[in-house]
């Protein structure tokens, strides 16, 4: 019995995947800005689509013109934290998921952001790991992954 193979290089793999895999649009609210820089490279260099927000309000501005599959908050920001662009996003019927992050949680604020419709909250430090795993199960959930 003859074997075949069929010998692919890396670029022609990377091709097919990239057409046939459409990951989601993650829009990252972040005022730290070393940090929302490396959670967007980060996103991006796993072939995500990314973009980063310096805070709420920040995004609620650009948010005509965003097309995000999931939406990664800090909690504490300045002008519009996590919790706050949670109830904006809900008075404008916004359906899109949002996952909270903090460095600093209490049981009160957990089951605050839950009860106020937080899709999903990670605890800072959190890996890259950990983020795109909370991102695949809002998408499969949603109905919205590809």
């Amino acid at each position: 019995m003859a074997r075949c193979a069929a010998v692919l290089d890396p670029l022609s793999i990377d091709k097919i995947f990239s057409e046939t895999i459409e990951l989601p649009n993650i829009s990252v609210i972040e005022d730290n800005d070393g940090l929302r820089a490396a959670i967007v490279d980060a996103l991006l260099r796993r072939g995500f689509h990314s973009k980063g927000f310096v805070d709420g309000q920040d995004f609620l501005i650009h948010l005509p013109e965003v097309q995000t599959d999931c939406i990664l908050s800090d909690v504490n920001m300045p002008d519009l934290g996590g919790l706050e662009l949670l109830g904006r996003l809900q008075a404008l019927d916004v359906k899109t998921p949002v996952i909270l992050m903090s460095a600093s949680w209490s049981w009160t604020m957990t089951n605050d952001c839950i009860s106020r419709g937080a899709a999903a909250i990670l605890y800072k430090p959190f890996s890259i790991e950990d983020l795109i795993g909370e991102i695949d199960k809002l998408m499969a959930r949603d109905g919205s992954a590809s």
